[in-house]
């Protein structure tokens, strides 16, 4: 028999049966069935459009970059399950748990997903596609039995040519915003450096730091923090003293300029080369442009607030690919920032994280990618008070999805509870175990558990130098 991966085998094992039995089984098999009919008959199992085993896929087919739902029934009322998804296109995906799903006094229960992409885990194609829905070990409701279906992903129907008319200006779907919008400079991107076959020795001298640290940044406000050894805080990042906020759309389909909006529910961006400044996020920022290297996503002088909810999933306040944030404030999110390729975060403060008891959290993680700056950051991986989870390090770098290369950490605090300040990039066991071009200069470390770095080795083109704890001693790996 088939299964799906991490089902139970069910094994069975023949026995033989006592001629004297034989009446008085077949009496109790008769009765069985009569009985079993009598249920099914009064009580049927609901039907759903599309079901397959227990669950169903909404709408079918599923479009790209479209809402859609999972939707299961039959399994233990008030319980919690996890859902999992995965394709021939992208079979890695099947490697983890992609959301949580709770039933109902029924046995239904049902998971939204706001696009095809929802998380570095789960990243569909057109194609066919499975779903299972499977017992959350650990969790409370004592949860049974395991469902699946599958579905098909196609591409949605080409939009129409535009006409001739010009397109509305961004600021026409928003309220009113201030008459000048400031101008934000395009943020640097690091040039990759070309790799070669790693050592298998540290290099016999230490490569040189950077002349100087960098400068610090100023925004459309002429706000900065002030420079390194200092560190960002409260004072210099999110929105500026005496900006009065108003409540905009939490969807952003055009790119332009976005001012002193309050974003309440969340913020999905679905349109590249858009900057947003001196506003507040009360939920998380996503979108159908997150896996987009090329977006161009500005944040500048932006909070980010989860709140007081506590996110079963949880998601990142900001990713994943083709952004920058400047003087950033992040909190109270399921964790801090993904960053996958092209990505700089400099003078930001990301702090209390926590979701579920089986979350991996960092206030900066990246599972595979290119081309990314961390720059004079203040990064504290720690869990607010009533929320779960353990924290992996401040700053961790991981090669799941994509070889780890062309990653600059400097002048950062590095602060992590009940685990590493930082992962270098090169873990064992990850399909792109050894990164390069990875290097951490002039940073600060602790305290932290077990250390200032795990997963690193002297690969081409990584740099450790500089780097000290609080009280300036110096870190050697």
């Amino acid at each position: 028999m088939s299964t799906w991966p991490g089902t139970d085998v069910i094994r069975h094992r023949s026995r033989q049966t006592h001629p004297a039995r034989t009446g008085t089984l077949a009496l109790i098999a008769a009765l069985t069935v009569m009985v079993g009919a009598a249920f099914f008959t009064s009580a049927p199992r609901p039907a759903l459009a599309g079901a397959n085993d227990g669950c169903a896929v909404t709408p079918a087919p599923v479009l790209l970059g479209q809402p859609w739902s999972i939707r299961a029934f039959g399994l233990t009322p008030n319980a919690n399950y996890w859902t999992n998804v995965t394709q021939a296109a992208d079979p890695s995906n099947n490697a983890h748990p992609q959301n949580i799903l709770t039933t109902d006094a029924t046995g239904a229960g049902q998971v939204d997903y706001p696009g095809t992409s929802p998380m570095p885990d789960l990243i569909l194609a057109a194609g066919d596609a499975k779903a299972r829905v499977y017992p959350a070990k650990g969790w409370p409701g004592n949860a049974k039995g395991t469902v699946n279906c599958a579905f098909t992903v196609a591409s949605p129907a080409p939009s129409p040519s535009p006409s001739s008319s010009p397109t509305p200006s961004p600021s026409a779907t928003l309220s009113a915003s201030p008459s000048v919008s400031p101008t934000v400079s395009p943020s640097p991107t690091v040039p990759p450096t070309a790799t070669t076959a790693p050592p298998t020795t540290p290099p016999a001298t230490t490569p040189a730091p950077p002349a100087s640290s960098p400068s610090p940044t100023p925004g459309p406000t002429g706000r900065t923090c002030a420079p390194f050894p200092a560190m960002p805080d409260a004072a210099c990042t999110g929105v500026p003293p005496g900006v009065a906020l108003h409540p905009c759309s939490t969807t952003i389909s055009a790119p332009g300029q976005y001012d002193s909006c309050l974003f309440t529910g969340g913020l999905d961006v679905n349109a590249a080369n858009v900057t947003i400044t001196r506003s507040r996020v009360l939920g998380i920022v996503g979108g159908s442009t997150t896996y987009n290297p090329s977006r161009n996503l500005r944040l500048v002088d932006i909070e980010i607030d989860g709140g007081t909810t506590i996110d079963p999933n949880g998601r990142a306040a900001i990713g994943e690919d083709g952004y920058s944030c400047l003087r950033c404030h992040v909190h109270r999110t399921g964790r801090g920032a993904n960053a996958g390729t092209n990505v700089e975060i400099r003078d930001s403060l990301f702090y209390d994280f926590g979701s579920v008891s089986s979350a991996h959290i960092t206030a900066i993680g990246g599972n595979g990618g290119q081309h990314g700056a961390i720059i004079h950051n203040n990064l504290r991986c720690n869990i607010v008070a009533g929320r779960a989870g353990g924290c992996s390090a401040a700053f961790s770098l991981y090669g799941d999805f994509e070889q780890i290369d062309d990653w600059l950490a400097q002048n950062n605090s590095f602060t992590t509870v009940n685990g590493y300040c930082t992962y270098g990039g090169s873990v064992g066991g990850k399909p792109y175990p050894h990164a390069t071009n990875v290097r951490f200069v002039d940073n600060r470390f602790g305290p932290c558990q077990y250390g200032a770095v795990a997963g690193w080795e002297w690969n081409a083109g990584n740099i450790w130098s500089g780097n000290r704890w609080q009280d300036g001693t110096i870190i050697n790996v």
